[in-house]
């Protein structure tokens, strides 16, 4: 038996609303997609937020009361009723429907647009995997969790010191978790499984250099393996921190029934038995320490505390964010005011902009770039609800009249290319130019 760190309600609570979440999402996957999920390509990964409106969504919760109505309760926001948060919901997580080698996958995973909206689930939907029909959870990663001085729970006086804190090096590459179905081993990253350059790394290394039977083993008696794809320096995807060679690293093991985590002590230990080396833990070490260091630590991103009571925190570098974000933003942005948007996209795209923000010692500095945040946003959505609103008014199996249709109301291109992609199923990837063109506006 594995020994496990404690958990505190808010991740147990999250496991429930999953399951209730899952279930409202297969029931609209049956319902509300215009051709079955299983006559979709390989790599479509339809948006479930593109087919919502609120005059469909009434009546579906109206029929799904009973698992709609404690996730109403677990993320309201006092600015939205029922449909129009149900609809905001899935703007904010990602519900991509997989199919790979002839299975089907549903995996939710919080989006690029999320801003600051984060509740008990948008922060457990890190690229958890479902079979599909049965909804099964194959497979649940690292939920979100905070820096140190970044949310009220995470400020240095509000925590527990008077407990023992395991400490562990946070690594800077691409998480990868790892699950079995049907006999065959996936690898998963947030929002792909297999398939994906990262996805196809991993796999070569889980396949040649751990010990197979064993995570098959792990897997089967109800654990999700964590690991840390590092990239050797020179890679071009590589990031800040430069590894010597390319490698996978266990960082975590989770009980994906629970979403308890297995102890740090016992993740070296299942390291060791899978052949391949885990991120480096600091016995001894206290967050004391590890403020101390982090001015001086060099060529390391930080680290990840563990209390025993299952809060967890990260404590980054300053070396590293330094390198992280632009030199002196606080100066650059009052003498070059036009480089503060392109720089919180850039952020935003690398899922970068929370450690910078939680780090950010003048606030000033650190507000403008929130309000820009708030910006983007604001201009993603209103396209997203432009386009939605178009597909609904003039959906047609005709491709041609839909086509026609839609030009003759004359929206922006950004906007076109996301009516037609509902059409078909494909996600569009918006670029600054979209961004910068919207703000000039």
């Amino acid at each position: 038996m594995m020994k496990m760190l404690q958990v505190d309600t808010r991740l147990e609570d999250a496991i429930v609303l999953h399951k209730k979440l899952t279930l409202l999402v297969k029931s609209l996957v049956e319902e509300m997609l215009e051709k079955p999920f299983k006559e979709y390509g390989r790599f479509d990964m339809f948006e479930l937020r593109n087919v919502l409106t609120e005059e469909n969504v009434t009546p579906f919760l109206e029929s799904h009361r009973e698992l709609w109505e404690p996730i109403h309760e677990a993320v309201a926001d006092p600015s939205l009723h029922g449909e129009t948060l149900f609809i905001k919901l899935f703007q904010k997580i990602n519900v991509h429907l997989h199919k790979v080698d002839g299975k089907f996958f549903v995996q939710l995973d919080y989006s690029k647009t999320i801003g600051r909206w984060w509740n008990v689930l948008s922060e457990n939907s890190r690229g958890i995997v479902y079979s599909y029909p049965e909804m099964e959870v194959l497979s649940l990663p690292f939920h979100k969790f905070y820096n140190l001085n970044e949310r009220p729970q995470t400020q240095l006086h509000e925590l527990n010191l008077n407990q023992p804190i395991h400490i562990m090096e946070k690594l800077d590459g691409s998480m990868i978790h790892v699950f079995e179905h049907d006999g065959e081993l996936y690898t998963a990253t947030r929002g792909a499984i297999d398939g994906f350059e990262f996805n196809n790394k991993a796999k070569h290394h889980l396949l040649t250099t751990t010990n197979v039977d064993t995570v098959r083993s792990f897997i089967q008696e109800g654990y999700t393996p964590i690991f840390e794809l590092l990239l050797q320096e020179g890679d071009e995807n590589a990031l800040i921190v430069k590894y010597e060679k390319e490698e996978l690293r266990l960082i975590a093991v989770r009980d994906r029934n629970t979403g308890h985590y297995v102890h740090p002590t016992e993740v070296e230990e299942m390291a060791n038995q899978l052949g391949v080396k885990s991120a480096v833990f600091y016995h001894g070490m206290t967050l004391g320490n590890a403020i101390a260091e982090q001015k001086h630590v060099k060529n390391m991103e930080g680290w990840v505390i563990y209390f025993e009571d299952g809060t967890m925190l990260k404590v980054k570098a300053e070396e590293y964010l330094s390198l992280l974000r632009p030199k002196s933003l606080d100066t650059k942005f009052k003498t070059k005011p036009h480089l503060l948007a392109p720089t919180v996209f850039k952020l935003m795209e690398e899922n970068k902009l929370d450690d910078v923000l939680a780090n950010m010692g003048n606030e000033e500095t650190k507000k403008e770039m929130e309000e820009m945040e708030d910006k983007i946003v604001a201009i993603q959505e209103a396209w997203h609800s432009e386009a939605r609103a178009l597909y609904e008014r003039h959906y047609s199996e005709n491709r041609g009249d839909f086509a026609r249709a839609v030009l003759a109301e004359k929206p922006e291109k950004i906007v076109q290319t996301m009516v037609f992609g509902m059409m078909s199923g494909s996600t569009v990837q918006i670029k600054w130019e979209h961004i910068e063109s919207a703000l000039n506006g």
